[in-house]
């Protein structure tokens, strides 16, 4: 949320990200050689060094141009979905676990528009991609994947929106493939924070990715608008957190999802004193209920917050994120290991933005009270981060310009022990 509108890949509306690899200058393209250990310097205002340290030189992922992304972790390897720039389309990619490539990356659908945003999730016959379609027609599609990781029969249309603005998220459940997106009313720059005419909408996909009928999908009820959803599940459980403005001003809800997409009353998940608007939240399932995070604007500035849920819905814990005072943070994601979390996020700490980790644990402190790790390491830019736990270590993806147009790059961030991680 670097300003008041989100560009392309933020693509939000209402106080968001107007530095995307879009419009951003190239104005620092020299690059020295890397160190591998980059958190002995203080970046921030805490004393303590991280537990946890980035465990090699970042790897570049991508070799055509990307700007948005999705991956997962499972058992031996990475999984990537990503827009490709070069092409407009979605490609799906196989990481090592030293987040080297090991498969050719494929197409999942070649569309006359642009697709971008993607999301990945685990299927029972391998993976199913989501994402936004902004052509002659905006909308959610979706397309099936081997366990290879390769694409299998045709892509569906999911559904259709007023605007590019449908931000599509897929979720394993109890009843199979969840997914969620939004549906908003294109909106001019003058609207500034306010979400506009939009609304949220929830589903089940059948075994061939197509939207469900035997459980219809619905509109996530409000008396305002809603937007920006994120699902979290797995066999037992599901849940959804997005932002609404129904008490006035926007902020982020949770609720458990059921069998037939029922919703119980929304429990707001700020904790106090959350005054102006909460956005781009994530979720995450955790041993003892869900992690959220979100991009929020109560200090004026833009910062990560977060709060522990019980079960319900419930909070118990939270607050900021990333240390104090160290500039504009923006797009949270988590990941939780069975008994703390890593929440990656962009800062603006000391000139160009650059990734950073900070690592709680399950009461919501700081693992060992110490500062944030940082991961990326470049002299142009690094953003749009996402975290997955593969059991021993967390493996970071962002988007990067060092190459000279934003590309994926990868790097892992290992903790020492006795930490609780």
């Amino acid at each position: 949320m670097d300003g008041l509108r989100f560009v392309l890949p933020c693509l939000v509306v209402f106080a968001g990200c107007s530095d995307s690899p879009t419009d951003m200058g190239m104005d620092d393209m020299s690059m020295s050689a890397e160190e591998v250990k980059i958190n002995g310097r203080t970046t921030g205002s805490i004393q303590i060094p991280s537990l946890c340290e980035r465990v090699a030189v970042d790897t570049r992922v991508t070799n055509g141009g990307a700007d948005s992304f999705s991956f997962l972790w499972d058992v031996d390897h990475y999984e990537v979905a990503y827009a490709d720039t070069s092409s407009g389309d979605i490609r799906v990619v196989r990481l090592s676990p030293e987040g080297v490539v090991i498969d050719t990356a494929y197409v999942v659908e070649t569309t006359p528009g642009a697709s971008t945003l993607p999301s990945i999730v685990a299927t029972k016959t391998g993976y199913a991609v989501a994402w936004q379609e902004d052509g002659a027609d905006h909308a959610v599609w979706a397309h099936a994947l081997d366990l290879a990781g390769r694409p299998v029969g045709g892509s569906h249309v999911i559904a259709t929106g007023r605007s590019g603005q449908t931000r599509p998220v897929l979720a394993a459940s109890p009843h199979g493939t969840a997914i969620s997106w939004m549906d908003q009313a294109p909106l001019d720059a003058s609207v500034g924070k306010d979400i506009g005419t939009s609304v949220t909408h929830l589903g089940y996909l059948d075994t061939d990715l197509h939207l469900g009928t035997t459980v219809p999908a619905r509109t996530v009820p409000s008396s305002g608008s809603s937007a920006y959803p994120w699902l979290a599940g797995n066999g037992s459980q599901l849940a959804l957190l997005w932002s609404d403005n129904r008490a006035g001003q926007t902020d982020t809800y949770f609720a458990s999802v059921d069998a037939q997409l029922g919703l119980p009353a929304p429990l707001d998940v700020r904790g106090p004193n959350g005054l102006n608007a909460a956005l781009l939240g994530r979720l995450t399932l955790t041993d003892v209920g869900y992690l959220a995070a979100w991009e929020d604007l109560r200090s004026g500035d833009e910062e990560i917050y977060m709060s522990l849920l019980d079960p319900s819905g419930k909070r118990y814990a939270g607050g900021l994120v990333e240390e104090p005072d160290t500039g504009n943070a923006n797009w949270p994601h988590v990941a939780w290991t069975g008994s703390a979390a890593g929440v990656a996020y962009y800062q603006f700490r000391a000139g160009k933005p650059q990734i950073f980790v900070t690592f709680i644990d399950q009461n919501g402190a700081r693992i060992g009270g110490a500062a944030d790790a940082q991961v990326s390491n470049t002299t142009v830019w690094a953003r749009y981060p996402d975290v997955v736990w593969t059991g021993s270590v967390f493996g970071v993806m962002w988007v990067d310009a060092r190459a000279g147009q934003p590309e994926l790059y990868f790097n892992r961030a290992a903790c020492e022990r006795p930490a609780p991680i």
